[in-house]
């Protein structure tokens, strides 16, 4: 998510958006979720590190996927653009 999160504030931040940078501990993180039902959604991806492999996509059907930076502008731009953000 940090990745994720360093592409917005490149790309977002100088046209008004406030992009959170910080990261929260993990500690905080499951303590909050005692009391907020939507943070227990992620608490079994807490500290874990998901490995995908795309390379039978690539090879089966001749794709190529888009870089990191491309995709997440690209659906930043489209959450502006239907005004979910």
């Amino acid at each position: 998510m940090i990745d994720v999160v360093r592409i917005l504030k490149k790309n977002f931040a100088a046209r008004g958006y406030k992009i959170p940078t910080r990261t929260m501990p993990s500690i905080l993180v499951r303590l909050v979720s005692l009391i907020d039902k939507p943070v227990r959604l992620i608490l079994y991806e807490l500290d874990n590190l998901a490995e995908i492999d795309n390379s039978r996509i690539k090879e089966v059907l001749d794709w190529e996927p888009r870089g990191a930076e491309e995709m997440v502008t690209s659906m930043a731009e489209s959450m502006i653009e239907h005004k979910v953000v």
